[in-house]
């Protein structure tokens, strides 16, 4: 008998029996589709490992139905859950493939043709709980006409941090790291030097390569991980280029206390860096900024040097804070005349600071180190080369006290004392603090060498020539 001529109950029973079928085989609507690298073996689960990605292949899995499928253009999840398995490389088509967003919680590589991430705000995510140490490398082009963004999870830094690596050439309308991510560029083209980029409290970027960056980016905050605390091999912006050559062309806004950290060698901004907060010089290395940056802020220099070398105006417009930690000295290294707001204070809180104005005419609002120079806080001043002149303009009304050395070390340094306020100098007895020869002129306001070892230097100095003005006095005990 024919199907069609058995008793209607048969064929009713038939028929449900296939549209269940059918019902566990097709995947959920919009699911995240889980990689599978076993397409032998279907609808088993998830097996780790390398493959093809393409739209024909059944190598993804649909969680919420439990079943293989092929690539539908929705979002994509690498790794199944935190267990053992490192990942490995995954091979996308020639032609290219779509997604809504990739997450990675397993080590896997993306490389091959290029990946378009559509939405307004496409996300590649490492959320929290990703195997620890978890590098997710896409050496793919990534290109999106919206915001995409990096998004990680990860409260506490350490060596074995996950991270986000992009090596392929990317576009998109702005890119935002946020969240505790940490994303390495790779590749020169990485960033796409005609769109901004933004680094959130807690986030950081990383430069692996060589080169000018031209795109502007905003920063706020000391690094991946969550709160503000400094911590010498994470920053908001990371400088660890093959030779550390890496200059940010573009503009750098500050949104926040923020920090910077060098690799090692030479880095430039050459661009603008504004906003009314602090900005800190990590790690090892040197930091050069060559334009007339506006933000109000202090500089403190953590770790090694800081070149100023503006020829458009000053550097700085704030404070500089030398806070080196532990016995590690720390430079300021002026390369033009006037690299320095007039009214900007030197604070010298850490263990060692120098100031070397390489023969460069340089105004101050103070200077803070309010320590016996027989500690572990010790401050320079020297002229390192050349004839030139530090003016110290304390404002009205205001009073700083300077433990450190003034000294001609290599070169020739004068001492103008200017505006109304107090400058005390304690520098010790021994000849290395006192030793500059270019003349000490006060024009206005006191200058008070409190210590007696330190007024006697002063009067001792041979070649020192004393110049007072109306309404100014060289105070001694």
């Amino acid at each position: 008998m024919s199907l069609l001529h058995r008793p209607a109950r048969t064929l009713f029973y038939f028929c449900v029996i296939l549209l269940s079928v059918a019902f566990l085989a097709v995947p959920s609507a919009n699911a995240t589709l889980i990689w599978d690298s076993d397409i032998t073996t279907l609808d088993d689960g998830v097996q780790e490992g390398p493959g093809d990605w393409n739209t024909t292949n059944y190598n993804w899995w649909d969680d919420a139905s439990s079943v293989n499928t092929t690539w539908d253009s929705g979002a994509a999840q690498f790794g199944y859950d935190v267990g053992d398995g490192a990942g490995d490389t995954v091979t996308v088509d020639a032609g290219g493939v779509s997604a809504t967003g990739l997450t990675f919680l397993r080590q896997y590589t993306l490389q091959g043709g290029p990946i378009t991430l559509t939405g307004t705000a496409p996300e590649i995510a490492m959320p929290d709980g990703a195997v620890s140490g978890t590098a997710a490398t896409i050496n793919s082009d990534i290109s999106t006409t919206g915001d995409l963004v990096l998004r990680g999870a990860y409260a506490t830094p350490s060596a074995s941090y996950s991270k986000i690596i992009l090596g392929g050439s990317n576009t998109y309308n702005s890119l935002t790291v946020t969240d505790g991510a940490l994303c390495d560029a790779a590749s020169s083209l990485a960033l796409d030097g005609s769109a901004g980029v933004a680094v959130d409290e807690g986030s950081s970027l990383r430069f692996l390569v060589d080169g000018t960056f031209t795109q502007n980016f905003s920063i706020g905050g000391y690094g991946f991980g969550t709160g503000n605390s400094l911590h010498t091999s994470r920053a908001a912006l990371m400088f660890t280029g093959e030779t550390g050559a890496v200059d940010l062309s573009g503009n750098i806004e500050l949104t926040a206390d923020a920090s910077l950290a060098t690799g090692g060698a030479s880095n430039t901004v050459s661009g603008i860096i504004s906003g009314d907060y602090k900005l800190t010089k990590t790690s090892t290395g040197t930091l050069k900024l060559t334009n007339q940056n506006t933000f109000t802020g202090a500089l403190e220099i953590y770790r090694d040097s800081v070149e100023l070398d503006s020829s458009a105006g000053p550097a700085l417009q704030g404070d500089v804070n030398f806070a080196s930690y532990s016995s590690n000295s720390v430079y300021l290294n002026l390369l033009q005349d006037g690299q320095l707001s007039t009214s900007s204070v030197l604070h010298f809180t850490g263990y060692r600071g120098y100031v070397n104005l390489n023969g460069n005419d340089q105004a101050v609002g103070g200077l803070d180190c309010d320590v016996s120079p027989s500690t572990a806080k010790k401050a320079f001043i020297d002229a390192s080369s050349g004839t030139c002149t530090l003016t110290i303009n304390t404002a009205s009304g205001t009073e700083y006290t300077y433990a450190g050395a003034l000294r001609n070390n290599g070169g020739i340094l004068a001492v103008l004392k200017k505006g109304t306020g107090t400058q005390n100098i304690t520098g010790g007895s021994s000849s290395s603090y006192v030793d500059f020869s270019g003349g000490l002129t006060v024009e206005n306001g006191t200058l008070y060498p409190k210590l007696r070892s330190c007024a006697d230097r002063l009067v001792d100095s041979k070649g020192l020539t004393f110049i007072f003005r109306p309404k100014s006095s060289l105070h001694f005990d």
